[in-house]
């Protein structure tokens, strides 16, 4: 009786994760897959953006032991977009 059980849970318990561990590859196969939204006409170059300071890092750069935010960070950062918001 005991391995009736254990025999039933196991195949439970596979048909439950079999389907979650391949959703990732059925998705990105799937003819249902979103197709990359459209890029926006190039206009003029954009004013470039200002960088906010983080509070924590403020102390330090006032004390001269940090570089001002716009010496620490590139003029043109690397933006990588996502597929979905949160991956």
């Amino acid at each position: 009786m005991k391995r009736l059980a254990v025999a039933v849970l196991a195949c439970l318990w596979v048909l439950v994760a079999l389907p979650s561990a391949f959703a990732g590859e059925a998705k990105a196969k799937g003819p249902e897959a979103k197709p990359a939204p459209a890029k926006p006409a190039a206009k003029a170059a954009a004013p470039a953006m200002k960088y906010k300071e983080a509070p924590i890092l403020a102390a330090l750069v006032k004390a001269g032991k940090l570089p001002a935010v716009e010496k620490r960070l590139p003029d043109h950062p690397l933006v990588v977009p996502g597929e979905e918001i949160g991956q």
